[in-house]
């Protein structure tokens, strides 16, 4: 390899590292911020806002409150007066009782309070789907619901064979929108004889094929001879129609992460090591935000509001260390009437960053085997 060309792919490299950090950054900054206008709002003090960590490389301080920005932008907190985080910074007013106090707050107002940088999170993901389906997308991911066109004729069993622009909008009484759901149908029926209900130029027509099949081990898989899909370009929406359809896609990506996450412990317990090639690790996170951005910035919008679901979601779990944590201890010290013992928080918080510690590292892991097998295979 040449010189220039090392240090084009080093240059290269390091923008899809910036990049996937400053994308992951403007999330949990974004989140934050929820947290910080929330207190805003019901007049709660601030002293530091601060987003990453190591060496800090931004710090002013404007009003009441210290910003700072430091060199990796993964992780970050508002340090709210009257309530005592571990792990938040120094925490000079976390004993505060004033009107100006978490403390001295209501119940409703500290869930809210609490609640902040989850619902700002779902608000980017309304946001992000709104701009991309308003501006249109060019082979969108399956999540948008494309149809399928068939790329080339095939022989069916009658004279009308399938063409090249034709939409298959159900085969025999399964009807969906979704590829992945049209090609899974077609993969479960080998050797069979369907009928397919399909659109030509805005006719409606049926056609009766047989799919053919192939061996994948010891199965056979069904797939249409000599037929290939492409997705359908999203068109432009209107703005309304836009933020109408972006709320409903992120409410049923915040349904199937919410399903991921009630069932993670249950496949954890049955097989641990397969479960990293189904969580993306902060390694993997980046690399994949990185090279989004280098797609341009519709996909990297899209995969933003996939990951800052996820993170409201995440964030929704009952752990000290996570917003949902700390909503239980709010809900917990408000009908026991007195606050948690400060030696059993923490226990349970150096427990809970053991855990955290520990799965991050084995899914790091899984990231590393993941990209290497992928460098290795582009190679």
């Amino acid at each position: 390899m040449s010189l220039s060309a090392l240090s084009l792919s080093i240059c290269n490299q390091g923008f899809l590292i910036a990049s996937g950090l400053i994308g992951l950054g403007a999330l949990i900054a974004f989140h934050e911020l929820g947290h910080f206008l929330m207190c805003k709002l019901f007049n709660i003090s601030t002293p530091s806002f601060s987003i990453g960590f190591g060496p800090r490389i931004i710090t002013k301080k404007i009003g009441e409150t210290e910003f700072s920005l430091s060199l990796i932008p993964l992780g970050g907190y508002v340090e709210i007066a009257g309530n005592a985080e571990m792990g938040q910074g120094e925490q000079k007013m976390a004993s505060a009782t004033d009107k100006t106090s978490f403390a001295s707050k209501t119940f409703c107002q500290k869930i809210l309070v609490m609640l902040g940088g989850i619902l700002f999170n779902i608000i980017f993901a309304y946001a992000a789907f709104t701009i991309v389906l308003f501006v249109g997308i060019k082979n969108p991911p399956p999540l948008f619901g494309t149809k399928l066109t068939s790329a080339v004729e095939v022989k069916a069993a009658t004279p009308i064979a399938l063409q090249s622009g034709d939409q298959i909008v159900s085969i025999d009484d399964f009807q969906s929108d979704n590829p992945d759901e049209l090609i899974s149908t077609i993969a479960k029926s080998p050797d069979k004889a369907v009928l397919l209900n399909i659109i030509r130029e805005g006719v409606p027509v049926q056609l009766e094929a047989t799919i053919s099949s192939k061996k994948a081990g010891d199965t056979s898989v069904g797939y249409l001879t000599g037929v290939s899909f492409v997705r359908e370009n999203v068109e432009p929406h209107s703005f309304w129609a836009a933020l109408k359809t972006g709320i409903s896609l992120t409410h049923q990506i915040m349904s199937l992460t919410i399903d991921f996450f009630l069932t993670l412990p249950a496949r954890i317990g049955k097989n641990i090591w397969a479960v990293t090639d189904q969580i993306a690790g902060p390694i993997k996170l980046i690399a994949m935000v990185g090279s989004s951005a280098s797609d341009g910035y519709i996909s990297f919008l899209i995969l933003l509001a996939i990951i800052s679901i996820n993170l409201a979601v995440f964030n929704l779990v009952p752990l000290p260390i996570v917003d949902g944590g700390q909503i239980l201890t709010c809900v917990i010290e408000d009908v026991t009437g007195r606050q948690l013992p400060l030696r059993i928080k923490e226990i349970i918080f150096i427990a809970t960053w053991v855990f955290i510690i520990a799965l991050i590292v084995l899914v790091s892991f899984g990231d590393i085997k993941s990209l290497l097998f992928s460098a290795k295979t582009t190679i």
